[in-house]
């Protein structure tokens, strides 16, 4: 093997983070890819650890203070493993096949779209998620996320309705459940069925493609939205249904129209998204819906910054904190604490230096 050089190599503390954000968020070891560089002279440009000759690579002083910090907290993550999340979002293997045969938008990739758009903007926004799928068991989280499924079974959408119902909080789209089994488009109702927990039906189908300049999203607090690709506008249905946003555009197709709704089921609520909108929007969609469940963000602030609960049982007992950026960042916590990584105490609101890692415990 051979190639270009490609220079894969962390410094100290670049190694410390990424490492202990593999620890921190639930792993029991750390494979370092590769130990060592291969005898016969295969892609010796790649980063390892140590060489054919068997000399260090760079880092071996930040492997060797790892490896003494997991023999004295090792014990502690072991009895603190990260705590159940309330809140998750779908990732599916058949949506990544429907999107490659009908991709929707002109830069539409299953997996990068899911992650920067919906998936990322959770992770921000501090809402300590899991990521599942829909023939999993999602039944215990207090909110589901599902955007980009066209596919939802005649089974999922059962399992839904009464999940809904008990008191689940749904966030549905957008692009999700108007394919049926086979890949094809139902031919009674453009969902199949999922108008009962949507509270409305599908009132126009349209594209924003060159168009997204023209057309946005308001919604009734007053944030706007980007939109593009596919959107449907609905028709509130159901008598606790309402629009909480509308398309906008003069002489555009839906103006006016309904692309958001909101609908209270049973004990639950689903919201349903016609169309994408901006990524942090997504997110506070999320998070007022986690809010009615009495859960909040683990943190606030702190662009780049990954918070971990670890916890016993449902309790938190400690937030690992890992500033995955090369700048100072900060952020803020519910409260003041020690970092049990050094002893030392922290203030709610913490001023992290570039890939900083704290594990705090509440004072």
């Amino acid at each position: 093997g051979g190639g270009k050089q490609w220079n894969i190599h962390h410094n100290a503390a670049g190694l410390n983070a990424f490492t202990w954000l593999t620890i921190l968020a639930g792993g029991s070891m750390m494979l370092y890819w590769q130990w060592r560089s291969h005898r016969a002279g295969q892609e010796m440009q790649h980063g390892t650890c140590v060489d054919a000759a068997g000399r260090w690579r760079p880092n071996v002083g930040a492997w060797k203070k790892l490896a003494a910090d997991f023999a004295v907290h090792g014990e502690y993550l072991l009895s603190h493993p990260p705590r159940p999340a309330d809140l998750a979002i779908v990732m599916c293997t058949q949506a990544a096949w429907a999107f490659s045969i009908d991709p929707i938008d002109d830069d539409m990739r299953y997996d990068q779209t899911w992650r920067d758009r919906y998936f990322l903007p959770l992770v921000r926004a501090h809402l300590w998620r899991d990521v599942t799928d829909l023939e999993n068991d999602w039944e215990r989280y207090k909110v589901l996320c599902i955007p980009h499924v066209p596919i939802v079974s005649a089974s999922v959408r059962s399992r839904l309705i009464e999940w809904v119902r008990a008191g689940g909080r749904l966030l549905l789209g957008p692009l999700s459940g108007y394919r049926d089994e086979h890949f094809a488009a139902f031919t009674t109702s453009t969902f199949g069925g999922l108008e009962d927990l949507i509270g409305a039906t599908a009132k126009l189908g349209f594209s924003a493609h060159w168009r997204d300049s023209a057309v946005h999203v308001q919604f009734d607090d007053g944030a706007e939205s980007h939109t593009k690709a596919w959107c449907e506008a609905f028709e509130p249905a159901a008598p606790n249904a309402k629009a909480i946003a509308h398309y906008r555009g003069e002489g555009e197709y839906a103006h006016n129209c309904p692309a958001v709704i909101s609908h209270t089921f049973g004990k639950g609520k689903v919201i349903t998204l016609g169309c994408m909108i901006e990524p942090t929007l997504y997110a506070a969609l999320a998070q007022r819906l986690l809010a009615e469940t009495g859960a909040a963000p683990l943190a606030s602030g702190g662009e780049d910054v990954v918070v971990i609960p670890r916890g016993i049982e449902d309790r938190t007992a400690a937030l690992a904190v890992i500033n995955l950026s090369e700048h100072p960042r900060h952020i803020t916590l519910p409260s003041a604490g020690i970092n049990r990584l050094t002893g030392k105490p922290t203030p709610p609101t913490i001023n992290l230096a570039p890939l900083e890692v704290m594990l705090v415990e509440p004072a």
